[in-house]
């Protein structure tokens, strides 16, 4: 419980590693049940830092478990507090996306899909 709010405050203050150490299972869990495919979205950030972090250990969970991720950014899943609408909209669109996008171009990501 708590709301994405809550959960956003998790996230953000949550390290990489933390962040992976609480996927790799679920992921096990997925690929011991039958899974050999899964869309993980970010969308818990609201923030381009965060959103990149989560993307990032998205990558780090390919190379550990071998289940086919499809990555998914999420980036207006919520408007943050504190924010209006149209400054998360913004944010989204002149910040959050093209450091997804540079990060798609260098390698450091794979983000598939947009939302």
């Amino acid at each position: 419980g708590g709301g994405i709010n809550f959960t956003v405050e998790k996230t953000r203050n949550a390290t990489e590693y933390e962040l992976l150490q609480l996927l790799i299972p679920r992921l096990e869990r997925m690929l011991k049940s039958g899974t050999t495919t899964v869309e993980c979205k970010s969308g818990y950030g609201l923030n381009a830092d965060t959103e990149l972090k989560m993307l990032r250990v998205l990558e780090q969970a390919r190379r550990e478990v071998p289940i086919e991720i499809s990555s998914t950014f999420c980036g207006a899943h919520s408007v943050p507090k504190g924010s209006t609408p149209a400054e998360a909209t913004k944010d989204v669109i002149e910040n959050q996306l093209k450091k997804v996008i540079d990060g798609n171009k260098s390698g450091e990501l794979n983000v598939e899909n947009i939302d």
